[in-house]
């Protein structure tokens, strides 16, 4: 519940550092962890069905943590991999 919270906030106020060096270099590694962690469970039209906002958008990835985390975990979504997913999402939904 405090990581959540925490990454609730963090997002909230676009603190969007990652690792990666370039934009492009960031959004195709996320896309990498978007087909590792989302694609397994959903097809990526069911993702990009609708364009949600910020604040959609990170209550959707809170929820999936806390789902992926009910099932073990060899499917527990990282909250470093959850934040670059929520980042490119973010981007790709024009939000």
């Amino acid at each position: 519940m405090k990581k959540t919270i925490i990454m609730i906030l963090m997002l909230s106020f676009g603190l969007t550092a990652v690792s990666c060096v370039t934009k492009k270099e960031r959004q195709k590694k996320a896309q990498e962890l978007l087909k590792k962690r989302c694609m397994q469970c959903h097809f990526d039209d069911r993702i990009y069905k609708k364009s949600y906002t910020e604040e959609d958008w990170i209550n959707i990835i809170n929820r999936m943590i806390k789902i992926s985390g009910d099932r073990g975990n060899e499917h527990k979504i990282p909250y470093k991999d959850a934040k670059e997913i929520l980042i490119l999402l973010q981007e790709e939904s024009g939000e």
